[in-house]
């Protein structure tokens, strides 16, 4: 790369039209002003030194970025300025800021022609995302790529690598070891738990790739050499063991750690595990002691930490004995091949497919694709091109190799952060090695001269600050003269950078992060009351203004320190926002409220469900009134009938009006402070209502809305962008922001507390750290902090905040620390290139000082908050925490829950375990005929035959492709494809009676599949009324229902197989999956008999008799059981296989006296 004297200041006056050119851009120097400016010369014609050339047109000049939100912001701003140019070249005005611009148009009749062409085709402006570009070039070659004949793009796929986790699970249980096993299942516990931990890798797992391959080692392979290197130690201890007593006793050892009796438990613990078999990873904790730095740090004697064994010890505990990492990077290989194939096996394909599938194209050297998209496209703007990786630029290399095209990079290297959405800074530095026009912008138009020299000093003072010898750090000059843009407190003027240190001389990093949030927390405080009094202001821009909430940002790593921040300006009462939140908004308590009122407003009468609907924040009634409510009639009558009038609202006017009733009546208000518990939030509550309309324009059904928002409460994943809670940017909240969030924003001032903490990574679990180390070398690590630290630090306008302190893990007294801060960004600008102690680190800082822009202060301001007393009692009072349970036995229920009921009654509880093919192995199963007394056993199963049944018609010929692709939705094999297909044949072929009843010959006006029934449970069903009911039914075992079934009273509900008419007489079919056993003789008539007793079907075809019986009561003119009840079909499918009449089918006609008894007992008489 050039030094930087040799690259050249960008002069938009003497930019070349043609060929590829690099702009790299820091922070604040107006890149975007750059951008537009280029772009307006590009439509006006304007070419090196002014000289006129093509103008091109709006639809030909492509300009790509690489997010939604720069996207928008390009496209406004190219807008706006078109409209402006224009105005300045119509009026001649010569305040405008493209001024310098105008007084290089020769022709300035045809420059607003062309503007105001740029104007009325503004609508065709090509700005794009990488994403959106390549299906835009799909699209133009649609023919050409064939992709959208032939799969659908799919949006959520989160389902699929659920899918693909379980896959690779399963895999893993067949083939590893046990001893392996259990290693893993102490990391992880089951495959949706893995695939939580690994998801964020299986989005860029290019990285992951490039180790897997280097290293060619599997799990097994891991853990073998991992054994390997124990039992040599082991073998090593034993001996050197009996040795280690004397040399420890001859030498001056502290006395008080190494005494007889620790020395005889440390050496006995690690001569028993080096004794016993080598099967897993453990490691003695007690061999640190026997380490030779430990020796050292502790001043032992030469001999004694110049022994051999000591110096093995140290090697030796250096490894990672841990399998996590190999694990993982395995897992992420595995899971996104099983991913890769489902997607084929669908037919679909996600958006970060659309760049392999543009790649794979131009890899074929297709040119009429090239030649397509080069024609339409002469021109080409790349903003933000540092979070590209090399599989992007390719495509935009390959289409625009020639010269005769303008290929412009506009970048900054030191800002690449991105790496977790794909950003690869190598892929950067290789794309732009070879370009050969090169310019930089030297004047930043954001911050104050005194930042400016701050950050100048800083970065400047180490040579290849951030790492990489290809990113070079370039001083700027600002725009603002000294003084210009300043920050006052009582007259005056505060320093452009200042550090906050911890006078502690020893601090963990807990310890640490409450201090530092409380310090931080008063500080704002007292800058925000200073301005108040008109104390403390702000100058910019030849404008004074009052330091307030609005001024002041505060940047963290994730949202665990965003909330910690939160609380300690909660206890201040400063009120906060956090930008960077993505959580689903049916996620709060506010989405599980609504659904309970809205619960309440379908069914009002039901006391448990209005009771509950009435406890919540949003409508408020205390607990005390709540207990007592039901004791004043008049109070519980006049609530009922304020429910049925939101029902009542709710048929004429829709869900919205609704809610916003709710609302006023009961004076919900917004609430300034979003972490008060027991206090719903407004804005939430509006933006549920907002997506609930939409849903409900879908489908006018109640029921269904409800339990749409039901799913959506209790879905984890999965969630769309429409769901994220909307954050409203208030001017009166002190802002908290990612610093990955913040990149391209500017704020006043800038506090900085949490950098100083090791290794602030954009996750900062342990397994996304132990990963990374196990990709990365801590050079790397470091160059991708240093330029998350730059971003934080350039934000600032006039000044900048920034926590320091001397960390280390655990704090014991006697003990000489050093602090690892010279790993740590921060240590790196202030030149800490080695372990130092407190004093040391105070002596860094302190030379710093002199420097006019930048200080260090322990001072913490204190004052006393009048107002805090009085929050503590509102928050008391707010507080409406519901205790009471209440005993109601108004419910709906089904055939499903009574069984459910009777069996936790009558049998002795059994303890469930799911998932259970998650942690056993799979057993290898001998190849078997494909019949149906083969089928998969169990629920799902059942589901899928019924699932089957009811989509198909009866009539037409089964679709075996159809067949196949509900098979591998529903996670079966495709092999059971052609036997489902003749087994489906023969159970609508063959006859159920002797009179050749045919399911295939029954029309679709003729059948109701999936009948859904409702009926009210007028009386209370009790144990005695269900005794009654068995009674009715010829099952032996009369007396086996259960001694304590709670009274029910409700709804009943339930669903209907099939219901068909023949012969002018209504018949009910239910469908039985049931594996009675491998032989048709299984399924004798005595078999059935006794399956339908054992499971409690007999109750199950009563219930749905009366439901029948009820419905065609309703629509059948004069109706009459015994001249249109034709009676009930259980049908057991797998005996279709080889069926007689004698075998899988059951049939009962029910009494009329039976029927009408039976229906008495569910109505209510009067």
């Amino acid at each position: 790369m050039r030094s930087e004297k040799s690259v050249p200041i960008l002069n938009t006056n003497h930019f070349p039209l043609s060929g590829k050119i690099l702009i790299e851009a820091s922070a604040g120097t107006g890149k975007t002003f750059s951008l537009v400016t280029l772009y307006l010369k590009l439509l006006l014609g304007l070419g090196k030194d002014n000289s006129v050339q093509k103008a091109f047109l709006v639809q030909e000049i492509l300009v790509i970025t690489f997010t939604k939100h720069t996207k928008k912001e390009l496209k406004n701003r190219i807008k706006i300025y078109i409209h402006d140019f224009k105005k300045t070249c119509l009026k001649k005005n010569e305040n405008c800021i493209l001024y310098h611009l105008f007084k290089k148009i020769k022709n300035l009749d045809k420059a607003i022609y062309l503007l105001s062409q740029a104007e009325q085709s503004i609508h065709t402006l090509e700005v794009y995302t990488i994403h959106e570009f390549c299906y835009q070039a799909l699209k133009i070659n649609k023919f050409l790529s064939n992709i959208f004949f032939q799969k659908k793009i799919a949006k959520n796929v989160y389902h699929l690598y659920l899918q693909s986790s379980i896959t690779f699970w399963n895999e893993c249980f067949k083939n590893l070891p046990k001893n392996i096993l259990n290693i893993i299942l102490k990391y992880f516990k089951n495959p949706s738990f893995l695939l939580k931990k690994v998801f964020p890798f299986l989005l860029n797992e290019s990285f992951v790739k490039k180790k897997y391959v280097k290293n060619k080692l599997n799990i097994v392979q891991s853990y073998d050499i991992l054994i390997k290197k124990i039992k040599i130690f082991k073998n090593t201890w034993l001996k050197y063991h009996k040795t280690i007593f004397s040399i420890i006793n001859k030498s001056q050892a502290n006395k008080k750690v190494y005494t007889k009796s620790n020395l005889n438990r440390w050496v006995n613990n690690i001569t028993i595990w080096s004794l016993t078999k080598s099967e897993n990873l453990n490691i003695p904790k007690d061999l640190k002691y026997f380490q030779k730095q430990y020796l050292i740090e502790k001043n032992y004697s030469e001999s004694v930490s110049e022994n051999e064994i000591f110096e093995i010890t140290e090697k030796f505990l250096k490894i990672n004995f841990s399998l996590k990492s190999a694990f993982i990077i395995e897992t992420i290989i595995k899971i996104k091949k099983h991913f890769t194939q489902r997607k084929q096996q669908l037919g679909i394909f996600e958006f970060d497919d659309l760049i392999q599938f543009v790649i794979s194209i131009l890899e074929k050297k297709n040119k009429s694709f090239i030649n397509t998209l080069a024609k339409k496209y002469p021109a080409l703007l790349i903003d933000e091109f540092q979070d590209t990786n090399y599989k992007q630029y390719k495509i935009f290399e390959k289409i625009y190799s020639s010269n005769k095209h303008l290929f412009v990079l506009i970048s900054d290297p030191k800002q690449a952060i991105y790496e977790f959405r794909g950003a690869d800074i190598s892929s950067y530095i290789k794309a732009t090695k070879n370009i050969k026009q090169r310019y930089h912008l030297e004047i930043n138009w954001r911050s104050s001269k005194e930042i400016i020299d701050s950050i100048n000093l800083l970065f400047s003072r180490t040579k290849n600050i951030f790492m990489h010898s290809r990113i070079k750090f370039i001083s700027l000059k600002s725009r603002y003269k000294y003084k210009q843009i300043k920050f006052e407190i009582n007259g005056k003027i505060q320093p452009a950078l200042r550090f906050l240190l911890n006078k502690e001389r020893i601090t963990t990093i807990s310890d640490y992060k409450k201090w530092i949030s409380k310090s931080y927390a008063k500080y704002i405080s007292f800058w925000i009351n200073e301005g108040k009094t008109k104390n403390a202001t702000i100058t910019y821009k030849n404008k004074t203004e009052f330091v307030s909430e609005k001024n002041i940002c505060i940047l963290v790593n994730n949202k665990k320190e965003a909330y910690i921040m939160q609380i300690a300006l909660q206890e201040l009462n400063i009120k906060t926002t956090y930008l960077s939140k993505r959580e689903s908004v049916f996620h709060t308590n506010e989405a599980i409220e609504i659904l309970w009122i809205l619960q309440a407003i379908l069914n009002p009468k039901n006391e448990a469900t209005l009771k509950r609907a009435i406890s919540t924040t949003i409508i408020s009634i205390q607990s005390k009134k709540i207990d007592c409510i039901t004791q004043k009639h008049s109070f519980w009558s006049n609530l009922i009938n304020q429910f049925y009038k939101y029902l009542i609202i709710w048929e004429k006017f829709g869900i919205t009006h609704v809610i916003h009733k709710i609302i006023i009546n009961y004076r919900v208000k917004h609430q300034n402070d979003t972490l008060k518990k027991n206090v719903p939030n407004i804005d939430y509550i509006l933006q549920i209502t907002k997506l609930l309309e939409i849903r409900s324009n879908k489908n006018k059904s109640k029921h269904i809305l409800i339990s749409w928002l039901e799913k959506k409460i209790v879905n984890k994943n999965d969630v769309p962008y429409k769901d994220y809670i909307n954050i409203k940017n208030n001017n009166n909240y002190v802002q908290i922001v990612t610093i990955y969030k913040s990149k391209g924003l500017e704020y006043p001032i800038v506090c900085i507390p949490f950098f100083t903490t090791h290794y602030n990574n954009h996750n900062t679990s342990k397994l996304f750290n132990d990963i990374k180390l196990n990709l990365k070398n801590e050079k790397t690590l470091l160059s991708e902090q240093m330029r998350l630290l730059y971003v934080a630090l350039t934000r600032a306008i006039v000044h900048c905040f920034v926590g320091i302190a001397f960390i280390t893990r655990k704090v014991k007294k006697h003990e000489n620390y050093y602090s690892n801060l010279y790993k740590n960004a921060l240590g790196n600008i202030l030149k800490i290139d080695k372990k130092l102690n407190f004093e040391e680190l105070n002596e860094i800082l302190k030379k710093i000082d002199p420097n006019k822009n930048i200080r260090t202060t322990s001072k913490i301001p204190e004052f006393q908050i009048k107002d805090k007393e009085k929050i503590v009692k509102v928050n008391t009072l707010s507080n409406q925490i519901f205790t009471r349970k209440f005993q109601c036995n108004y419910i709906i229920t089904s055939y499903s829950n009574l069984k459910k009921e009777y069996k936790s009654n009558i049998l002795p509880t059994k303890k469930i375990y799911t998932n259970t093919n998650y942690n056993k192995p799979e057993i290898p199963q001998k190849k078997v005929q494909l019949t149906s007394y083969a089928f998969p056993k169990g629920k799902k199963f059942g589901i899928f035959i019924h699932k089957i049944l009811k989509n198909i018609n009866f009539k037409k010929k089964i679709n075996n492709d159809w067949i196949s692709h509900q098979l591998i939705q529903n996670d079966f094999s495709k092999t059971w494809s052609e036997s489902i297909k003749k087994w489906i044949k023969k159970i609508l072929h063959t006859p159920l009676n002797s009179d050749n009843l045919v399911l295939s010959k029954l029309s679709q006006e003729n059948c109701i599949k999936e009948l859904k029934f409702f009926f009210p449970i007028e009386n209370q069903l009790t144990n005695k009324k269900l005794y009654e009911i068995f009674k009715m039914s010829n099952r032996p075992n009369k007396n086996f229902f259960p001694e304590h079934l709670n009274p029910i009273k409700g709804m009943f509900t339930g669903s209907i197989d099939l219901v068909f008419k023949r012969k002018k007489k209504y018949y009910l079919l239910d469908y039985k999956s049931n594996w009675l056993g491998d032989s048709n003789y299984c399924y004798a008539i005595e078999n059935i008999e006794s399956a339908i007793i054992s499971n409690y079907y007999d109750l199950q075809y009563q219930i749905y008799s009366i439901a029948l019986h009820r419905y065609l009561k309703q629509r059948i003119k004069n109706y009459c059981f015994l001249k249109h009840f034709g009676g009930i079909y259980v049908l057991f499918l797998r005996a279709i296989e080889n069926r007689n009449l004698n075998t899988g089918l059951f049939f009962t006609l029910p009494k009329l006296n039976k029927i009408i008894e039976l229906n008495n007992f569910f109505k209510k008489i009067e």
